[in-house]
């Protein structure tokens, strides 16, 4: 049938055409999911004190530790350093996908 209709193209450019289709729909539907997740994040942090509470806790906790860490590192004491910033979410992380902390560090 793909050939009745598009007599002078070949079948596997018609193939890589729809793979490509389909690759960016899928890209289009993870953009919406994460930012379906980010509205739902909105909407617990602004109506949820106790939520508030704890993700205010948790990225104070981290900017301390990351504080203490540039501080040791200016200092060179290497051996003080511990691994808040290997663990603090950064943007697009597989951590930071449900809280979005590092959307609110900046």
């Amino acid at each position: 049938m793909l050939g009745l209709a598009f007599p002078d193209i070949p079948k596997s450019r018609i193939r890589r055409e729809g793979q490509r289709w389909k690759k960016e729909n899928a890209r289009i539907a993870k953009k919406e999911r994460r930012g379906a997740i980010a509205k739902k994040v909105v909407d617990i942090y602004s109506h949820d004190l106790d939520y508030r509470f704890l993700y205010e806790g948790v990225l104070y906790f981290f900017a301390v530790f990351l504080k203490t860490d540039m501080q040791h590192l200016n200092y060179r004491l290497t051996r003080k350093i511990n691994l808040a910033a290997k663990w603090c979410p950064s943007t697009d992380s597989s951590f930071d996908r449900s809280t979005m902390l590092s959307e609110n560090c900046k």
